[in-house]
């Protein structure tokens, strides 16, 4: 039996989405309205969705043929019907991370997270599947990186997932991911595939809370990796080009991948390279610029064309939007596909409607962002290249009540 891909569109064709309105700066604590980082849900329509003259960044995304979202936060306390809806009416389908902190520790309430994040979408899908968008489960991000959780952990909400599946409805199951990074492991993307390989293979049956109950979450089966699960990695090496002196490219690991993992499909959860980093592997004479990071990432993709491999599904740049998370980091500043003008671009506030779980009656800036970005022309040609070319995408506000 293999893995059960069905539901991701093939060739994947993404972005890492982690918008935020553009005076966010961190996490502001239990009920203030930036006390967490999900901002693709019901209370912040204004960056996502053209309704009341939002930016629209999921309709924007058409221009670049993009069908998939690598999501990294997903709160149980929000609601993401709209957004998901949203993702139906464009035909983009969605990756739900379990990646907060209160899925990956078991010790506080894990287990009720996952939980509550599943019986969402299942309850949106019509009580016993999956919301139609919804192709695969994530379970955080680069765990080899340290920091987070640990590939034990990461098996542990593995588990969860397939008892949630149990009490749901298990007539449609999706596969389940947890991207790696590509360094600094000795054998990139391969060392931290086989240690979650192992973990799924040593898990044990435990006890956990949900809803206030306790119940016994079984270990997960023997076939588990063989049938459930599809590997991931975020590369920001070489595509083919130039021939680097040292160092591993992306068309000389796939076949190293495919020798490791004959039956398990792949994908790049993060794709691309920022400004700074964008001479990687092309020695001393090349100088870092928009222009050079454009020809890195479109070498990316076109070394990681699906149509040569069959084991990989595909690829999501990050990342869509400049990272308002990490405003300082200028390196991850910069690998977005969208500018805002060194944050000079114009903003419209939005205000969080009286329902949300913290924040209600409160407003937040949505920021114009531009397309000039040389890598943003880059992907189009790939991957869209008769559609449309505006020069920005700007929110502008409602303008009526009716």
């Amino acid at each position: 039996m293999s893995v059960n891909t069905s539901r991701i569109p093939k060739p994947i064709k993404g972005v890492c989405y982690q918008p935020a309105p553009t005076d966010y700066v961190g996490n502001q604590g239990n009920g203030q309205k930036y006390f967490d980082t999900d901002f693709f849900n019901t209370d912040f329509t204004g960056i996502w969705s053209t309704e009341n003259g939002g930016r629209g960044d999921l309709s924007n995304m058409a221009d670049l043929g993009i069908n998939f979202l690598h999501l990294y936060d997903w709160d149980a306390l929000r609601d993401h019907g709209s957004f998901l809806q949203e993702c139906h009416t464009r035909g983009i389908f969605v990756a739900v991370p379990f990646n907060n902190s209160y899925c990956t520790n078991i010790g506080s309430w894990g287990a009720n997270g996952v939980y509550a994040i599943m019986q969402e979408i299942y309850t949106l899908g019509g009580g016993t599947t999956p919301y139609s968008q919804v192709a695969m489960w994530t379970i955080a991000n680069e765990f080899n990186q340290g920091g987070g959780p640990s590939a034990a952990q990461i098996a542990q909400i593995a588990q969860i997932i397939l008892y949630a599946e149990s009490q749901l409805g298990d007539s449609v199951v999706l596969p389940i991911s947890s991207p790696t990074s590509f360094a600094p492991a000795a054998n990139p993307g391969i060392a931290p595939t086989q240690e979650l390989q192992t973990a799924f293979s040593q898990t044990t049956s435990f006890t956990a809370t949900i809803n206030g109950q306790q119940v016994t979450i079984p270990s997960l089966p023997d076939d588990f990796f063989d049938t459930r699960y599809v590997a991931a990695t975020n590369p920001q090496n070489p595509g083919s080009i130039p021939p680097a002196s040292s160092g591993v490219t992306i068309e000389s690991w796939l076949p190293q991948y495919a020798q490791a993992f004959p039956d398990t499909p792949v994908w790049f959860s993060e794709i691309g390279i920022g400004v700074e980093n964008s001479c990687n592997g092309y020695g001393s004479s090349c100088a870092p610029s928009q222009s050079q990071q454009a020809a890195f990432t479109k070498n990316q993709l076109q070394s990681a064309n699906p149509s040569k491999y069959s084991y990989l599904l595909g690829s999501c740049i990050y990342e869509y939007t400049p990272d308002y998370q990490n405003p300082t980091d200028s390196n991850n500043y910069t690998f977005a596909l969208l500018s805002d003008d060194g944050g000079t671009t114009s903003s419209v506030n939005f205000t969080i409607p009286d329902s949300a779980p913290a924040g209600g009656g409160d407003t937040y800036p949505v920021q114009c962002l531009l397309t000039s970005n040389p890598v943003y022309g880059a992907v189009k040609s790939l991957w869209n290249p008769s559609g449309t070319s505006p020069t920005q995408y700007c929110p502008s506000g409602a303008t009526s009540d009716d």
